[in-house]
């Protein structure tokens, strides 16, 4: 049984060698732009697009059309509107709210060459991933405060929850050491404490440095 499972042992490192050595591995950085709106669905309601950046570091591998690519990216989110100033009842003034929302995430691309030329390729690629909030800022007005994170206290603007995860799709062209990207982001967990669900949606376009 011992030499049996010494060999199981040697032929599993023997095939995972073999697949290590055959794969196509780079590191690289990608920097980027997310254009993200919070979302209410139970409310119908959701707020305007707001810009925010994205970058980080990653580590590819190839196995033919396939890549697996998992990374370490920063990225900032959150979303804006605009509202009555209770301030100012017998007037028309409205005011722009913002949430700007920090994480640390963990993407795990997964990615199919569907063409190839001579010297560039197209991929279609699926990215769950895994945030961790960093920080949240909440402006109204000339008004800015902090969003705490992890704590559920009744805050009128709801408290930040420590993590969050999505999926984003999206193509990429890649030509040498550059791959310019873009596609939607896809939050598929509540960001904030509170009555409400919301979810953090929206667009991402970058450029991947494969090193």
């Amino acid at each position: 049984m011992k030499k049996t499972g010494s060999l199981l042992l040697m032929l599993m490192l023997l095939s995972i060698s073999s697949i290590l050595a055959q794969n196509k591995s780079s590191l690289g950085i990608k920097i980027g732009m997310h254009s993200t709106k919070l979302s209410v669905p139970l409310e119908g309601e959701d707020t305007d697009y707001l810009s925010g950046v994205h970058v980080g570091a990653f580590y590819s591998m190839e196995f033919g059309k396939c890549r697996l690519q998992p990374g370490l990216i920063y990225v900032r989110r959150g979303g804006s509107k605009t509202v009555q100033n209770v301030a100012a009842i017998v007037t028309t003034q409205k005011i722009e709210q913002r949430s700007k929302l920090n994480y640390v995430e963990i993407p795990l691309e997964l990615s199919y060459k569907i063409v190839e030329f001579e010297k560039c390729n197209i991929r279609l690629s699926a990215e769950p991933y895994l945030g961790f909030a960093l920080s949240g800022k909440f402006k109204s007005g000339d008004e800015e405060t902090m969003i705490k994170i992890g704590e559920e206290n009744g805050a009128i603007n709801g408290d930040l929850r420590d993590k969050n995860y999505g999926v984003r799709v999206g193509a990429s062209l890649q030509f040498g050491m550059f791959e310019p990207y873009a596609g939607y982001d896809i939050g598929l967990g509540d960001v904030i404490y509170g009555p409400s669900v919301a979810y953090s949606n929206g667009l991402y376009f970058g450029l991947a440095l494969h090193l």
